[in-house]
């Protein structure tokens, strides 16, 4: 993550919540599949729920080879 967002404590808490989001949503993805988040600045200011929202709205716009089978 660029030092252009927040000093570390900020960059740091931004991981935590992306990472936290997509452990509780890994079950959805196939095995081997794996992701780049990028944050851009106005990640600083947004709290865990938004987070799980825009983590919901991308996952839609996914293609379903990365679905895990059902």
């Amino acid at each position: 993550m660029t030092k252009k967002i927040g000093n570390a404590v900020v960059r740091n808490a931004i991981k935590r919540r992306v990472r936290e989001v997509f452990r509780r949503q890994q079950h959805r993805f196939a095995p081997g599949v794996q992701m780049v988040f990028i944050a851009k600045r106005q990640a600083a200011g947004i709290d865990f729920a938004q987070v799980e929202s825009d983590f919901e709205r991308l996952v839609a716009r996914l293609p379903k080879v990365a679905e895990a089978p059902a």
